[in-house]
């Protein structure tokens, strides 16, 4: 990912996950995207376009955000969780 990707991810991140997936990707009672399971990167799109996790209280986002925008909120994820990872070292 790049520079600019993961900046976009984090400013998308602030205005459309943070109330629920918590401040810099560390949540409270829902789920901490850090600790997301490949599994879950794998149905990503299906996740947050695709509504597949509806009935668990997550909408689908079709109506605010793209594929591309959909995409840097995993990279930025995705670095948060590698930033977790190397401080619990």
């Amino acid at each position: 990912s790049r520079p600019e990707q993961l900046a976009e991810g984090a400013g998308l991140y602030s205005a459309n996950c943070v109330a629920c997936h918590g401040v810099a990707a560390v949540a409270g009672a829902l789920p901490d995207l850090r600790y997301a399971t490949a599994e879950v990167h794998a149905q990503w799109d299906a996740i947050v376009l695709g509504g597949a996790r509806a009935t668990l209280g997550m909408p689908a986002f079709t109506d605010r955000l793209n594929a591309d925008q959909v995409h840097a909120i995993q990279a930025y994820v995705l670095s948060r969780a590698a930033e977790s990872q190397g401080a619990a070292q």
